[in-house]
């Protein structure tokens, strides 16, 4: 049985087909086909064990597609959160206390509920040094539509309960945001809530400063406002752990040093438009030695790849990336032996750089991979290697509440600057400074364009994306009635990207994937606070809800006044 389909786990695909058609799990092929985007939708089993069961039964190819409004109706959606959060903290700006309790709607069936709900409860707190923390997740079941994967995984709830904490609080204070948030800040050393100490790359604080000088140099000729149109400025924050929650999440990768020193690679991550494949041939190739050119990938075949796990949690760089980089080393030591025979060096003096292997005393003398890999064929030597990678975690112990849930962190910090139409009620995003701490950059371009989708998607999320439902039917499936950013409503972005040392790493990379959406969602609520002197707390924040908002602010205003 083989399954072609669109999806972000081919191998759990596979598993759960051959589960539904009581067939041996190496009697099911699932193929992972171009995927423009999958955000959690496409980690749900969909139409695949459809399809598979109508073709066991008749004996004829299947296809099956659904149309726009279908797909809308029956895919899975994000957790709506409410939350009750309060801080308590010293007058120079000092937190001593936070406390959130959170309830998600996880809609009739459980999806990916518990991993949503676990993501945001170890993530409520934000990156801040708070020695006194308590915080609730309830996941509940209702007759709403069914909530399950999407981009951020509850963090991004989190971040506007935490953002919208310590933007308050600095208001309350009459602080600077930013200062209150250095003061407050991980840094290594940092032992979170959970008692995992950061022992190396914490780069929040030189999100905070990098994104606080772009955003004084850029934003420096603000627009004057006028009695309809006003400006303002925000700024959000996040940390995301890298990987599952405290359980394992390994990943998986075969390579095969080809007798014309070309290169199959083979890794069951999928992906889905963000360059995990790219990224994680870069590194295979810096690796060895070779040009990028020379790699060529085969991802996301559960007959031939091995298991590279979910494309979600912004995983893959950093496990498979691992995997890939440990495979390239088995092979790379087999290469080693018969060239440090051929060039009378030690193993230790051999240098793999641009295709060719040489003793690094003497630059001059070396040789050709091409040629040396034709000296390994006739000696009988195949390069090949076998790599596999497990974040290292410690689950949270259920009585005491601590542990390592996640075996890295990446840092984010946002400013936003908007303007708010009194009038009419729209929120115009103008500019967007995003600032990344992303350990090494395997790929600008792609990390750069990670940031640029991730704050147009939370641009979505603050003003204008929202599923509407009546009795738990949703009645906006439609893009004419579900409202998404388009390119008329893209501001100017400025992705700035953190290198720390990730030693964990391939070569220190993190992963962005996630972390870009999170921080400029509450960075534009506190803007429009700036802005009108109003603070939301729910979203998205419509231009129905300004003006509403305004009219209800004139009137409290007007009977304070009769007063």
């Amino acid at each position: 049985m083989t399954i072609y389909c669109c999806t972000q786990n081919p191998h759990y695909c596979r598993n759960e087909i051959s589960r539904v058609l009581d067939l041996p799990m190496n009697r099911v092929r699932v193929i992972q086909t171009t995927t423009g985007g999958g955000f959690g939708g496409k980690l749900d089993v969909s139409v695949q064990a459809h399809i598979a069961l109508l073709a066991q039964r008749t004996g004829l190819p299947v296809k099956m597609v659904r149309s726009r409004t279908e797909s809308t109706l029956v895919s899975s959606k994000r957790h709506p959160f409410y939350i009750d959060a309060k801080t308590g903290a010293t007058k120079d700006g000092k937190v001593l206390a936070f406390e959130a309790k959170m309830v998600s709607d996880t809609g009739a069936y459980a999806s990916y509920g518990p991993s949503v709900a676990s993501r945001a409860i170890m993530h409520f707190m934000g990156p801040y040094e708070i020695p006194n923390v308590r915080g609730e997740c309830v996941l509940v079941y209702t007759n709403n539509p069914v909530a399950g994967a999407f981009r951020g995984f509850g963090a991004p709830q989190a971040a506007f309960c935490h953002e919208g904490q310590m933007n308050a609080l600095a208001r309350a204070l009459k602080m600077d945001p930013i200062e209150l948030r250095l003061l407050n800040a991980h840094k290594v050393g940092t032992i979170t809530s959970t008692g995992q100490l950061l022992e190396d790359n914490v780069g929040f604080i030189e999100t905070l400063e990098q994104a606080r000088d772009k955003a004084n140099e850029v934003m420096i000729s603000k627009t004057k406002d006028t009695t309809v149109k006003k400006n303002g400025k925000g700024v959000g924050c996040m940390w995301y752990g890298i990987g599952n929650t405290g359980s394992a999440n390994p990943g998986a990768a075969f390579l095969e040093v080809l007798p014309d020193a070309t290169v199959n690679l083979m890794i069951g991550s999928a992906d889905i438009g963000q360059g995990s494949s790219t990224a994680i041939a870069q590194i295979v190739a810096e690796e060895l030695g070779l040009p990028y050119e020379s790699i060529h990938v085969i991802a996301a075949d559960t007959m031939v790849t091995p298991d590279g796990g979910a494309t979600s949690a912004s995983r893959q760089t950093f496990v498979s990336g691992n995997a890939a980089q440990q495979a390239a080393k088995q092979a790379k030591a087999t290469i080693a032996e018969v060239a440090a025979k051929y060039l009378n060096v030690s193993q230790d003096e051999l240098v793999f750089r641009n295709g060719r292997i040489s003793n690094a005393c003497d630059p001059k003398v070396g040789i050709s991979y091409a040629d040396l890999m034709k000296m390994a064929a006739a000696q009988g030597r195949i390069p090949v290697g076998a790599g596999t990678y497990n974040p290292r975690t410690i689950p949270i112990d259920p009585a005491t509440k601590q542990g390592s849930p996640y075996e890295v962190y990446s840092y984010a910090t946002a400013i936003a600057e908007v303007e708010v139409d009194t009038d009419t009620g729209i929120i115009t995003l103008i500019n967007a400074v995003s600032a990344h701490d992303v350990g090494t950059v395997i790929n600008t371009a792609m990390a750069e364009g990670q940031i640029e989708g991730g704050v147009v998607m939370g641009q979505g999320f603050a003003l204008m994306e929202k599923v509407e439902y009546k009795n738990g039917l949703i009645t906006n499936p439609i893009y004419s009635k579900y409202l998404i950013p388009t390119s008329m409503d893209m501001p100017k972005i400025y992705p700035l990207l953190i290198e720390t040392d990730c030693k964990t790493g391939p070569f220190g990379a993190k992963g962005i994937g996630e972390p870009s959406l999170i921080p400029i969602i509450p960075a534009i609520v506190d803007a429009v606070e700036d802005a009108i002197g109003i603070r939301f707390n729910d979203l998205p924040i419509t231009p129905a809800d300004v003006l509403r908002a305004l009219r209800e602010n004139k009137a409290n205003k007007n009977e304070e006044d009769k007063k």
